[in-house]
């Protein structure tokens, strides 16, 4: 939103209105798209129990809300970016738990939906304006009359290693302490795999999993054998106990184990003195270590898809600008600097390349907080 001279709120300056709209089919196009799976998923969300919620179908529409959002930003259409901004936002504090579903909250999203088919319909309305302020106000009045992000200490519920912990998003958190919530087992599966088709097997594998639970997470492993291997944790929230879950899956060399505390355990813990700090030999627990010395295979490969990855980043970051100084940034460009930001942590995780991988974490987070809208260019 900008200020006008008298200090109000406008969404109008330099947007585009409802008569130039309709003369960009491609946009029109697009955004019915986006528009019609939003609003098959709320039918599917509102017909769900609210208490137990699909998360993939909430993390649905968050994506379509933030490619709307895009769209809407690349054609100029100010209106529905804007909007589609704000429920965004909404959808980000549902998926991680710090605002509760509630039917107030979905009838405000089917509104949304009404609004947007509005606002690229062929007509000039003079209201649009005052209806897009309207819904936004309401949006953040939920926000701040449902919030409620106090998941107490994930770290006394679990026992995992401090490096597994740092590797966890604010959203694999909020999924965590939701299994807890409905009293679910929280086990760690750790795996080692060839890393000529890994990709292949962990998918196999984790669609195995599914069929028992929420896998929340995939990491990069503790255990190391060789070079011709690679290892991951894999958390999964369930109704299982390790011991049944390790019955129920027809994997090689598979563990489970559970990281979720009894109650006893967890008040037990809670009780002890401060731990001392990790040494060298423990602060990089859950990451599978491939030493980089000498011009080995393990240096080479990693070298090798490290720079790969680089390359990608510099010729978004390329890109990025030039998009920026001409205003017109392609909507996935961002999530294209994500995803090969996370890629070079993972990577630089698997073989110990720990500066690296922090250094890569950092650029994931604010990337992050740029795809989020928390932040700007």
């Amino acid at each position: 939103m900008v200020s006008n001279s008298d200090g109000k709120r406008s969404s109008k300056k330099n947007g585009k209105n409802n008569n130039e709209i309709a003369k960009n089919s491609e946009f029109l196009n697009e955004a019915q798209e986006i528009i019609d799976d939003l609003n098959r998923d709320l039918l599917v969300l509102n017909s769900s129990e609210k208490q137990n919620a699909d998360p993939e179908l909430i993390n649905n529409l968050f994506r379509s809300a933030h490619s709307l959002k895009g769209l809407a930003g690349m054609f100029n259409v100010r209106y529905v970016s804007i909007l589609a901004h704000n429920l965004e936002n909404v959808l980000d504090a549902l998926r991680l738990g710090k605002i509760e579903l509630s039917q107030e909250l979905l009838d405000t999203f089917f509104d949304a939906i009404e609004l947007f088919t509005k606002l690229i319909a062929n007509s000039d309305d003079t209201n649009d304006d005052a209806r897009v302020e309207q819904l936004m106000l309401r949006m953040d009045r939920l926000i701040i009359q449902n919030q409620d992000a106090n998941h107490g200490d994930l770290a006394a519920k679990l026992d995992l290693p401090a490096a597994v912990f740092n590797s966890f998003t604010e959203y694999e958190e909020h999924r965590l302490m939701e299994c807890l919530r409905k009293g679910l087992n929280i086990l760690s599966i750790t795996t080692s795999m060839s890393i000529a088709d890994f990709d292949v097997s962990l998918t196999q594998l984790t669609s195995a999993l599914k069929q028992y639970g929420e896998v929340i997470t995939k990491l990069p492993g503790s255990k190391f054998e060789s070079t011709e291997l690679i290892s991951f944790d894999i958390i999964l929230g369930t109704q299982k106990t390790a011991e049944e879950l390790q019955k129920l899956i027809d994997f090689d060399d598979v563990t489970v184990r559970q990281v979720s505390k009894s109650a006893a355990t967890e008040a037990s813990s809670a009780a002890e003195t401060e731990t001392p700090a990790e040494d060298a030999s423990t602060a990089n627990v859950g990451q599978a270590v491939m030493p980089l010395n000498g011009d080995g295979a393990p240096m080479k490969e990693f070298i090798g898809e490290a720079q790969e990855i680089i390359d990608n980043i510099n010729r978004l970051l390329l890109e990025l600008d030039n998009g920026q100084k001409s205003g017109k940034i392609a909507p996935d460009l961002i999530n294209d600097l994500f995803r090969n930001a996370h890629s070079l942590k993972g990577l630089a995780g698997m073989f110990g390349a720990i500066d690296i991988s922090t250094l890569a974490h950092n650029m994931e987070n604010l990337l992050d907080g740029l795809r989020l809208g928390k932040l700007a260019i």
